[in-house]
């Protein structure tokens, strides 16, 4: 399923968005390859992506 970034303004994969979730929770490395690149160079990621409606706890 794809859904929306408000990060990149653009639409991503399901899976995607949540691995990039992890990222911005801290649980993966900031480094690692998961993720999206372009989200995670954005500024204020971590807040942003945890912040958005899209976030599954």
């Amino acid at each position: 399923m794809l859904i929306r970034c408000p990060i990149i303004d653009r639409e991503i994969d399901e899976y995607d968005c949540f691995e990039t979730g992890t990222v911005a929770e801290r649980i993966v490395k900031v480094t690692a390859p998961v993720g999206i690149k372009e989200i995670k160079d954005a500024p204020d990621f971590h807040e942003r992506c945890i912040n958005c409606p899209n976030h599954k706890e």
